[in-house]
C-alpha cells in the first residue's frame, strides 16, 4: 500500500463535471451514487486531464488503467466491504483519489485496518484486499475517483 498527496489545479471544475456525468445506484454504494456502470471516456475529458496525468506520475510504469469511476457519498453514505480481485488479471491494483473529503465523512478500511486519509490523498493497494468505508457523518458529499490498474507484463 502506498499513499501520495496529489494536488490538482482544477478541483472545482472536476467536481462540477462529476456532478454532470450520469451516476446510478450501485449494489456496493449505500446512500450515494457511482459511475461504475456508466460508460464514459475520462481520458478524453479535459476536466480529468490534470488528475490523470498526476495519477500516471505516481503509478508504477508497468501498470495501465483498466477502469476509472467515481463515487459520491451523501450523508450516511458508505461503500460495503468488497475487493477487486479478477482472475483475468494477476497482480491487479486498486487506487482511490479523495477529491472531496470533509472531516468525519467516512474512513477507508483495508483488511479491517483503518487507513488515515484526507482530501487530495491517493492510495494504491492490492486489488485482492477486502476494503470498505465507514459512514459519512457530515451534511456534505464525499467524492472519490477510483481506479483499477493492471500489470502489462504479468
Amino acid at each position: 500500500m502506498k499513499i501520495f498527496k496529489i494536488k490538482i489545479e482544477n478541483k472545482d471544475e472536476l467536481i462540477k463535471r462529476i456532478y454532470e456525468i450520469a451516476s446510478s445506484k450501485h449494489d456496493l454504494v449505500v446512500r450515494g451514487g457511482s459511475s461504475y456502470n456508466t460508460p464514459y471516456k475520462y481520458g478524453e475529458d479535459p476536466a480529468f486531464k490534470d488528475l490523470l496525468i498526476k495519477i500516471f506520475s505516481v503509478v508504477e510504469n508497468n501498470y495501465k488503467i483498466e477502469d476509472v469511476w467515481f463515487n459520491i457519498y451523501k450523508t450516511g453514505g458508505y461503500v460495503k466491504e468488497h475487493n477487486h480481485f479478477s482472475e483475468k488479471y494477476s497482480n491487479q491494483k486498486t487506487g482511490v483519489y479523495y477529491l472531496k473529503k470533509p472531516v468525519n465523512s467516512g474512513e477507508l478500511y483495508i483488511e479491517n485496518e483503518k487507513i488515515e486519509l484526507s482530501e487530495d490523498d491517493f492510495i494504491i493497494f492490492g486489488g485482492e484486499k477486502n476494503h470498505y468505508t465507514s459512514k459519512n457523518k457530515t451534511n456534505e458529499d464525499k467524492i472519490v475517483v477510483s481506479f483499477n490498474f493492471v500489470n502489462l507484463y504479468k
